[in-house]
């Protein structure tokens, strides 16, 4: 057998990789593309938000791909829109999304940040949640009296 030349070596180095794929899991955004990716995340987080914002990422995942292109495909009206200054932030947020992982580490930042959110310092004394379903819990009954007949005892003219 004969040696590859080193042309062929590199083209055969270069085809190895070709359809090389992420590792599954979630995609650690890198220290260039976190302050955006964070960003993002936090302004989502918000109250009542992050449960559908979860649910949506989840159920996109497998058009993560075709999102991030249709993400690039609008990058001039971005930089129409939001002008230069910012291109560079959407660039990187472009970026992170065309991994394979990125919308799993973003739905399960959105969660532990509203998980935050809801643990965080809450006033002493029982929250106004529990006070409201204690109320609505609660039920007001006549109290049962053997000297009082009921409408079901009073018979038919509905005198006792």
């Amino acid at each position: 057998m004969s040696t590859p030349t080193p042309a062929a070596r590199g083209w055969r180095a270069a085809l190895r990789h070709a359809f090389a794929v992420d590792a599954p899991g979630p995609a650690e955004p890198t220290d260039e593309e976190r302050p955006i990716v964070e960003r993002i995340c936090r302004m989502v987080a918000r109250p009542g938000m992050a449960m559908p914002a979860a649910m949506l990422l989840e159920m996109s995942r497998p058009l993560n791909a075709v999102g991030a292109a249709g993400l690039r495909m609008l990058h001039p009206a971005f930089w129409a829109l939001a002008g230069p200054s910012q291109v560079g932030s959407y660039e990187r947020f472009t970026a992170y999304l065309e991994r394979r992982g990125s919308l799993e580490w973003m739905a399960n930042r959105i969660e532990a940040l509203a998980q935050e959110a809801d643990s965080g310092p809450q006033p002493p004394g029982p929250s106004p949640q529990a006070e409201g379903a204690a109320k609505t819990c609660k039920l007001d009954l006549p109290a049962a009296d053997s000297r009082s007949a009921g409408p079901a005892d009073a018979g038919p003219s509905g005198h006792g």
